[in-house]
């Protein structure tokens, strides 16, 4: 499987701390339990496994698979929800300006 963003393969299977990513179908795993993250949510959430942090236009191609005016917008609801899923070892920090990071503690 080839990233149409960066053109890399793309595993099958991502790990990051006790996170556990499935690319096809985007599937999450904590500890071996399903997360509640699906669709758009799901891939973002794998996008930020494998790179660790990215940027709200990166985000936002992975999510929709195209720019949009509202880019920042989508991405950063997209991006509570998915905070509200995760439990409390992992969470998601906002970079000024820029993007954000997956957080492992």
């Amino acid at each position: 499987m080839i990233c149409e963003v960066c053109l890399r393969g793309i595993p099958e299977r991502l790990s990051r701390g006790p996170l556990i990513g499935m690319t096809h179908p985007a599937r999450i795993y904590y500890k071996g339990k399903p997360l509640p993250v699906i669709g758009h949510q799901a891939e973002m959430l794998l996008h930020l496994m494998r790179f660790g942090r990215s940027s709200i236009e990166a985000l936002s191609n992975v999510a929709t698979g195209e720019d949009t005016n509202d880019a920042a917008g989508s991405v950063r609801r997209q991006i509570l929800f998915v905070r509200k899923k995760l439990p409390p070892s992992v969470s998601i920090a906002s970079i000024r300006g820029w993007g954000y990071e997956l957080v492992i503690a």
